[in-house]
């Protein structure tokens, strides 16, 4: 079976970035469409606008993944951008959650290398 879809989960660290190349040069080998995920959360602090700050955290999130999206654009992929708002660990156990269930084959990659100091 193929893979039409590949989701890239990313937090905005360049050690989350590293998984890209490897996306992109999959994706066009399997001609499939991309989608670069960030989630989105908000730390409210008393008296400040829960509102208001879950807006920002949102559009920070996709601002990141738009600019990231564009500088790959030339690649002739078909790359999607999805910004769910929650705290990113939930998130990703809800995406563990969906592995376990789905009845499509699901991939997941590890990194080789560990994290750079900063990154």
């Amino acid at each position: 079976m193929m893979y039409h879809t590949l989701l890239v989960p990313l937090d905005g660290s360049a050690y989350s970035e590293r998984a890209l190349p490897m996306a992109m040069g999959l994706a066009r080998h399997l001609k499939a469409r991309v989608v670069l995920m960030r989630a989105a959360g908000a730390l409210v602090l008393p008296g400040v606008d829960a509102t208001e700050a879950q807006v920002l955290a949102v559009r920070e999130a996709r601002t990141y993944l738009e600019a990231l999206a564009s500088g790959m654009s030339g690649q002739g992929l078909n790359i999607e951008t999805a910004v769910p708002f929650g705290d990113a660990a939930e998130e990703i156990l809800v995406a563990l959650e969906v592995v376990r269930r789905n009845p499509l084959p699901v991939m997941l990659i590890r990194p080789t290398q560990p994290p750079v100091e900063g990154g």
